[in-house]
């Protein structure tokens, strides 16, 4: 998060080598899984081809039963799992082609190895449309079943160290994993030299072989149990690189731990800016922002509409309930959106990624403030209707935002830092996040009377947000599942029980 973990457990590069591409791996279990976003934005629909690269070592007790490696396992579109002496690559249910493992240079567990992949459906035969290499060396493979002509993933997980299911016939990966880089509509049989490059894994952006999605382990960190491993690097950026995610709104929500009066706005005008991806089911609500309880809020934001999926926007004076929905159903539509609600004193609007959604006049009006009403994200007083979405950065205003800066703010899909460019009330931004060990805080840029504080986990920030899609972020981890142990990386040093002041400046 914007506020790094820091852990009593130091890890050490050896030789300083820490700035190539992967100096880092995480180790898995069987129990632990890692689950690379949301399929919606990764593997969606249907392929027909694309090239993986993976690196991954196999302990010494692995393999147990089935261990997917990384995969899509709904329906078995598409999974690598290595067994005793074989490497399976699943297409579909029973069609699958493996290759012996053994002949693999050195012994097989506790070696690194790295896999490539290129699936191209459109090849006259099993042998052209799946072909792999392990280590640079080209595979001979044995078939069962067709290959299908293309991969229809759907809405599934694309998933990266665990299986369908954890026990049962498919199990969670246990060993390392480093570096996983995948190219869509692209077959890269003729840059295989240069991906498994000698045995150290290359900078793909450097080297010249960008990816669509190249999860960079040596650039992951560590929070509370939970990797977050980004996406190309863009784990450096620092506006909505990161999301609040809430799977059900049974009292999960992010509530203002200061004083609601911080939040009080003039009372004349308002105007709500949110970067938000809504996931409601049928039948509940997708509460963005809410100040006071549903039913009696002074305003709020959300994806109320049940029949439409549109958002509403409500503002109350005087007792009385105004309100607007927009024209747009956003119910699971990816990308998010960013959505601007304002009342300026005479209409209210709403802008949707910048352009205008919905507007209702409802003349001059005083904002109700109650002082006493609680501000809460996600959440919206005693309303648990079901409901899934991530919300990114937050900020509220005193004033009625314009058209033109609804269009500014939108960006053409990359949040700006608005405390920089605007003067908000309050401007939360889900990179800077903390892990209290109880809760999660998320810090108001403005002042930190507005500093928020979840309840009920488990709701958490995911690497995920406007600029940082399809990271990965990976459960049931300690630190010392981060190793520095990886293809550039041996030999690191790891050290346990230390405190911050344990790393002393006098050295030789």
């Amino acid at each position: 998060m914007g506020a790094e973990y820091i852990s009593p457990n130091w890890l050490l590069p050896n030789n300083e080598n820490k700035d190539k591409a992967s100096n880092y791996s995480i180790d898995f279990e069987q129990s632990e899984g890692g689950d690379a976003g949301r399929t919606d934005k990764m593997f969606s629909g249907s392929y027909d081809l694309f090239t993986l690269s993976v690196w991954f070592e196999k302990t010494a007790d692995n393999p147990y039963g089935d261990e997917q490696l990384l995969g899509v396992g709904a329906s078995n579109v598409f999974t690598i799992h290595p067994d005793t002496s074989l490497i399976k690559i699943a297409t579909t249910s029973g069609n699958y082609g493996t290759f012996d493992f053994s002949v693999a240079t050195g012994q097989p567990n506790d070696e690194w190895y790295n896999l490539i992949m290129v699936y191209d459906g459109s090849g006259a035969t099993n042998a052209d449309k799946i072909k792999a290499w392990l280590n640079g060396v080209s595979q001979t493979f044995t078939f069962t079943g067709t290959i299908p002509t293309s991969l229809s993933f759907g809405n599934n997980n694309f998933m990266i160290g665990k299986g369908i299911g954890s026990p049962g016939s498919w199990y969670g990966y246990q060993g390392k994993i480093s570096d996983v880089a995948i190219w869509t509509g692209s077959d890269k049989s003729s840059e295989v030299p240069s991906i498994y490059n000698s045995g150290t894994v290359p900078d793909y952006g450097s080297a010249g072989l960008n990816s669509n999605w190249w999860y960079r382990i040596g650039k992951s960190r560590l929070v509370e149990n939970v990797f977050y491993c980004p996406t190309n690097d863009n784990l450096d950026k620092t506006v909505g690189n990161y999301s609040y995610y809430t799977a059900t709104n049974n009292g999960k929500k992010l509530n203002i731990l200061g004083n609601p009066s911080s939040l009080q706005i003039n009372g004349q005008a308002l105007s709500i800016s949110i970067w938000a991806w809504s996931n409601y089911q049928s039948g509940g609500h997708a509460p963005f922002f809410a100040k006071g309880t549903s039913g009696n809020e002074d305003y709020s934001l959300g994806a109320w509409g049940v029949s439409t999926g549109a958002i509403e926007f409500v503002i109350r004076s005087g007792g009385t309930e105004y309100s607007l929905t927009g024209g747009t159903a956003i119910k699971n539509v990816y990308p998010f959106h960013h959505i601007l609600a304002t009342y300026d004193g005479n209409d209210m609007k709403i802008y949707l990624d910048g352009v205008l959604d919905g507007t209702n006049t409802i003349g001059a009006k005083t904002i109700d403030n109650n002082m006493s009403a609680s501000c809460l994200f996600g959440y919206a007083g005693t309303t648990t209707s079901a409901n899934w979405m991530n919300l990114s950065t937050c900020a509220i205003y005193d004033t009625g935002l314009s058209a033109s800066d609804a269009v500014a703010l939108y960006n053409e899909g990359a949040p700006i830092n608005e405390s920089n460019s605007y003067n908000p009330v309050a401007y939360w931004i889900a990179d800077n996040s903390m892990w209290s060990g109880s809760y999660w805080t998320l810090y108001d840029e403005i002042g930190s009377a507005n500093a928020t504080g979840s309840y009920n986990t488990p709701v958490f920030m995911t690497s995920w947000g406007p600029n940082g899609y399809n990271n990965f972020y990976s459960t049931s981890h300690e630190e010392e599942d981060k190793v520095g142990n990886a293809p550039s990386s041996s030999n690191n040093s790891i050290s346990y029980n230390m405190g911050e002041e344990d790393r002393v400046t006098d050295v030789p």
